[in-house]
């Protein structure tokens, strides 16, 4: 099992990520864990997208051609990577918009491909949808499951045969999780 996000610290994900490897490693599962590298403009887009998601407008830019141009080439720039990591029957779990645009080479490398999304809202509004249509074309094709955090959260043409909902799993010991006086 690879999952792959674009954080190795801070932000939910990789918080989540560093205590579950841990458990499912103890139990003798091949987990594994990349993070994606990008450059700025990548990162201001998936924060864009990440805000669509959420319903809001985020900065305001577009999520246009140029857009869909600097995220297919950011991704394809981390294939070689994926390609060492990853065998046949392979599970790969990529977490978040960041890395949606990674299906597609997963698929091609003979891994099953779940794509988890931690963020969204419960009713979609016409920026969640934009948000949603911009990342359509680099899941639908090539997602074997998804997985979201609540059962409100998913776009109206993700098939609720693929769908999972599995709700926020933070470490449970962590000081988050402890009573407050």
């Amino acid at each position: 099992v690879i999952n792959i996000n674009s954080t190795a610290s801070g932000g939910g994900v990789a918080e989540m990520l560093h205590v579950l490897l841990g458990y499912v490693r103890g139990i003798g599962v091949d987990a594994r864990w990349l993070v994606i590298d990008g450059d700025p403009e990548f990162f201001e887009l998936t924060k864009r997208i990440h805000n669509h998601l959420y319903g809001g407008t985020g900065d305001g830019g577009p999520l246009g051609d140029d857009e869909h141009r600097n995220y297919a080439r950011t991704l394809q720039r981390e294939h070689g990577a994926l390609a060492a990591a990853a065998r046949p029957g392979d599970i790969v779990i990529l977490h978040d918009p960041q890395t949606a645009g990674l299906a597609e080479q997963a698929k091609s490398l003979g891994c099953r491909v779940a794509w988890r999304c931690h963020v969204g809202i419960d009713e979609q509004n016409d920026n969640s949808r934009a948000g949603w249509d911009f990342l359509r074309p680099y899941l639908e094709p090539y997602v074997d499951q998804y997985v979201f955090t609540d059962q409100r959260v998913p776009p109206d043409w993700v098939d609720d045969g693929l769908c999972s909902i599995i709700w926020p799993s933070i470490d449970p010991f962590s000081p988050k999780n402890q009573d407050m006086s």
